[in-house]
Formats: structure tokens, sequence, C-alpha cells
């Protein structure tokens, strides 16, 4: 039972919630698989007595390193660090090929979840562009990147050049 649970949950995603279940479902079915074939084998020849708990250390070796890379996703998440497959020159790049936008600094994205990610920047655009027309984002985002909730507010400094800032919890984006 514990096999079909994994097997389902193996094909949910790489959500971490779906992992942690995915191993403990694995973990389950592989002690139960291990501990049965162990016995077996020392039920049948009457040696190899070492079998059952070099296969328990095993699965829990196994277990560990799974569940340690969980952890350090886990960390990553909580400690807002940025996405190990976000490339930022890339992204700055994508933002910076837009028509209208001169240039992106103080960029920073960090994960919200295992799934979704928060964008921070600062993009100075030609001319004197509207609030009500953040059309620079759409574009950035379409193909890698899905856009939801860009909120642009103009800068502090009325003389200041033209910008607009997509500030933290103000843009987010599931990677495509």
């Amino acid at each position: 039972m514990n096999a079909a649970a994994a097997l389902v949950l193996r094909e949910r995603g790489s959500d971490l919630n779906m992992r942690s279940a995915l191993l403990h479902m694995a973990a389950d079915a592989i002690a139960s698989l291990g501990v049965a074939v162990a016995g077996l084998v020392i039920l049948l020849t009457g040696r190899f007595l070492w079998l059952d708990p070099v296969v328990s250390m095993a699965i829990g070796v196994l277990i560990a390193v799974e569940a340690l890379r969980l952890v350090r996703q886990a960390a990553e998440v909580l400690l807002e660090s940025t996405p190990k497959d976000v490339d930022l020159d890339d992204l700055t790049a994508t933002m910076c090929g837009v028509e209208g936008v001169e240039s992106v600094h103080d960029l920073h994205v960090w994960s919200l979840s295992s799934d979704v990610r928060a964008l921070s920047a600062h993009v100075v655009l030609a001319g004197h562009p509207t609030l009500e027309e953040p059309k620079w984002w759409a574009s950035a985002s379409r193909g890698r990147w899905a856009a939801h909730s860009p909120s642009p507010t103009p800068p502090s400094n009325s003389n200041a050049n033209p910008a607009l800032t997509a500030g933290p919890g103000r843009a987010a984006w599931t990677p495509a």
C-alpha cells in the first residue's frame, strides 16, 4: 500500500510538502520490503543473521540523506534565499530587453514556497510612464515567468529619473 501511495505522490510535483509525504511513504515501503527480504533469506538459509541489521542501517542512511535534502531546501525557503534555478543576470537581461526599460537595479529574488518566487527591483523607464500601464512587466514575464500582482510605485523624489519599483510581496511569479 505504501509503495502505491509513493508512486501516486511521485507524480504530484516538486512541492516540499508532497516530497516530504513521498519520502515518508517510500521509506515505509522500502523498510517493509527490506525487512521481509532479509527475514525470508534468514528463514530459508538459517544463516546470514547479520543481514537484518545491515538492511535496516542502509535504509536508515538512505532516509537520513533524503531528509537532509528536504531540510536544506526548506531552510532555503525560510531564509528567503535566491532560488538556485534563477539566473539573476538572465532575468535582468530579459527585463532590460523590454521596450522602454532603461535599466534594472537592486534586483532581489527569493522563494515564498517551493514553487512560488517573489521579486523586488528598481526598474528605470524611459520617458514619463504612467502607473496605470506597467506593460513592461507583462512583457518581461512572457514565456519564462508568470507574473502575479505587479504593483508599481513612483520614485519618492519627484525630480528623479522616471522609475517604477516592484516591492516585496508585490510581484511574484511561478517559474514556467
